[in-house]
């Protein structure tokens, strides 16, 4: 055999193969991390915004001042999606990977992850179509109920979605360690806000309005989800280069 005609590593050098999948797979644990960004940025560019029981003159005087801003930040958010795709389906195949196999919590997980993004996509969408349309003369009900599907589907709506990922990820993390413990306690506190936002879907008023609970819930769940995609960065820059070598610790 021509010696060339394989490639051969020592002790502590990665195969060329291995090292492109490396790369590929730190980039799409990176990706969740753009994903974020990208969602916050696209929350966040038309500055606070109408709460769930405001009045329909109000959600309409927003929605025309910060047209640009919010058809800008809805591009922002629709953007993130398949950078979301690429990193789920990273973190379920390590999921499954720490689990032996297994698929119930992983596959519980995905599921989440799908419904997450598609409850949130129709509420953006509704929003977007608001605002492209111009609420100026459009039958005030309308415009109430298209702003209500869009907080809806950002809060209790797409609450139980959310509790289903961050629970599932967080059990598998925390009997595994595959990434770092103290993220089921941040997933605890998601899922906790989760159910705050629930209680809430029947209240037209108040903090909790329609389960709004004062707006924490993505903001916590952005954490979360950067926080992940930062440990699982972390976790496969960190991985052995020889099929014999122990993982080492990253669970502090």
């Amino acid at each position: 055999m021509n010696r060339h005609s394989s490639p051969t590593t020592s002790q502590g050098t990665m195969p060329a193969s291995e090292a492109t999948n490396r790369s590929i797979d730190v980039a799409a644990a990176l990706a969740g991390l753009i994903g974020v960004v990208l969602f916050v940025a696209g929350s966040l560019l038309a500055g606070s915004v109408p709460k769930p029981d405001a009045s329909a003159a109000e959600i309409t005087d927003f929605l025309v001042q910060q047209r640009s801003s919010l058809l800008m930040g809805t591009a922002l958010i629709l953007l993130a999606i398949p950078f979301f795709g690429c990193f789920v389906g990273l973190l379920t195949g390590v999921l499954r990977s720490a689990e032996g196999g297994r698929t119930t919590l992983t596959s519980a997980a995905t599921l989440g992850w799908t419904l997450l993004l598609a409850v949130v996509s129709v509420g953006v969408l509704s929003q977007t179509a608001l605002t492209r349309r111009g609420t100026s003369g459009m039958d005030p009900h309308l415009v109430q109920f298209g702003y209500d599907l869009s907080t809806l589907s950002l809060y209790a709506v797409s609450a139980t979605a959310v509790a289903l990922t961050v629970g599932a990820t967080s059990v598998v993390i925390f009997r595994t360690r595959v990434l770092p413990r103290w993220l089921v306690a941040l997933g605890a506190a998601e899922v906790t806000i989760n159910l705050v936002e629930l209680a809430g879907l029947a209240s037209r008023n108040g903090p909790n309005a329609a389960g709004y609970a004062a707006g924490i819930g993505p903001l916590v769940w952005s954490l979360w989800a950067a926080a992940a995609a930062i440990s699982l960065t972390r976790h496969l820059r960190h991985l052995p280069t020889n099929p014999g070598t122990q993982h080492p610790d990253l669970t502090t």
